[in-house]
């Protein structure tokens, strides 16, 4: 009985060890297994996150070409249809007409067209206040403030309840440097329309007045 109970003992003995010698080596293969797995995993959504944002990259980047294309596409268009504007004949006894063309290239910045355009419209009609109000403001641009001056004292003497030509006379005196004469229109445009505080705001023709006493009060 003991030799049986010895022999079955060792036997069982031998059984466990391989058992955890085994045991543990499928432990180990097991767990490695589950790692694999896992970078496995990782690296599949590591690929796809790159490859999404990629994907992403070119149709951004294709998406704003297009719109950048579109853009130009639109610029084009309303350069075409300006000059195409630009070079249509106006009747010449439509007051009206010419002053609405003059405006809208004025506006779009063929002054040279504009201020041509204003000056026949005087020829027909010398006393248009608001033709010699734009083309005092092409002459500002122009630099030729006597010529503009000339413009905006017209319009004064025609209108003397309108803001723009005091305005404007304003923004004259301040480019000579005559910043008495700047305020003292600047003034009386702002007792006509309180407005023209905002406008004197970011106006870079009247610099050399902001820091004036009476500016900053306006």
């Amino acid at each position: 009985m003991s030799y049986i109970h010895k022999a079955l003992s060792m036997a069982q003995n031998e059984k466990d060890s391989l058992y955890q010698k085994y045991g543990k080596a499928m432990a180990k293969q097991t767990s490695g297994n589950f790692f694999s797995s896992k970078l496995a995993l990782l690296s599949f959504l590591f690929a796809v996150m790159i490859i999404t944002g990629v994907i992403y990259f070119f149709w951004f980047n294709n998406f704003n070409i297009k719109i950048t294309e579109k853009k130009n596409k639109d610029q084009s268009l309303i350069a075409a249809e300006i000059v195409a504007e630009k070079n249509k004949p106006v009747k010449n006894n439509n007051i009206k007409k010419i002053y609405d063309k003059a405006r809208a290239l004025q506006k779009s910045g063929y002054l040279h067209d504009a201020k041509q355009l204003y000056q026949d419209a005087l020829k027909l009609d010398p006393g248009h206040l608001n033709i010699l109000n734009n083309l005092g403001v092409i002459y500002i641009y122009e630099k030729n403030y006597t010529a503009a001056q000339i413009s905006f004292e017209k319009a004064i003497r025609l209108k003397p309840e309108s803001v723009d030509p005091y305005y404007n006379m304003a923004c004259i005196y301040a480019a000579k440097g005559d910043i008495k004469q700047a305020i003292n229109y600047l003034k009386k445009a702002y007792s006509l329309d309180e407005n023209v505080k905002i406008w004197a705001r970011t106006d870079i023709d009247l610099e050399i007045l902001r820091e004036e006493p009476v500016f900053k009060e306006i």
